[in-house]
């Protein structure tokens, strides 16, 4: 009799540590999956959100990762080794003026501290450029700000930098 009671035992003990192991493989299964889906997302897509959000912006021109001379047009606006980038997308203001939304998305997230600084070096770039032939246009460069999340990496210089942030975060 008791040696039934231990075999019972040790069949229902497994059964719920295999139970238990079952929850937790799927669980975990799942999250990984919606957060896969979310690094999926297009930049022209993001890039609508972001627009959507970014307060009232000039008519926009756009240079993406499938345009013609995409790495040449790349290396002009951007100093970080395009060999690493698996995407980028810039919508700019057509008139000229600061407001500019340019995201990239690296092969590697160990790249992205480069990318961000990368970025924040265009800020401060195109600040001397627009220093010496449209003043005015300055203030909005010095609130430009630049993001990431995962692999995505965002420059942001818009009349609702705030708005246009969460909604890069909320979309990925």
């Amino acid at each position: 009799m008791n040696i039934i009671y231990k075999k019972v035992s040790l069949i229902s003990i497994c059964i719920c540590l295999l139970t238990l192991l079952a929850i937790t493989l799927t669980s975990c299964g799942s999250h990984t999956s919606a957060s896969s889906s979310a690094q999926n997302i297009s930049l022209e897509t993001l890039n609508q959100y972001i627009t959507k959000e970014a307060g009232n912006l000039p008519e926009m021109s756009t240079y993406t990762s499938e345009s013609q001379d995409a790495e040449d047009w790349f290396n002009y606006l951007c100093d970080f080794d395009y060999s690493k980038i698996d995407q980028y997308f810039i919508s700019y203001s057509s008139s000229g003026s600061a407001e500019e939304i340019f995201l990239l998305k690296v092969k590697n997230e160990a790249d992205v501290p480069y990318a961000v600084k990368a970025l924040e070096n265009r800020i401060t770039a195109r600040t001397s450029t627009f220093e010496m032939y449209l003043p005015a246009e300055v203030s909005k460069l010095s609130s430009g700000t630049v993001v990431s999340k995962g692999n995505y990496i965002a420059l942001l210089i818009c009349p609702d930098q705030y708005s246009a942030k969460k909604a890069f975060e909320t979309n990925l």
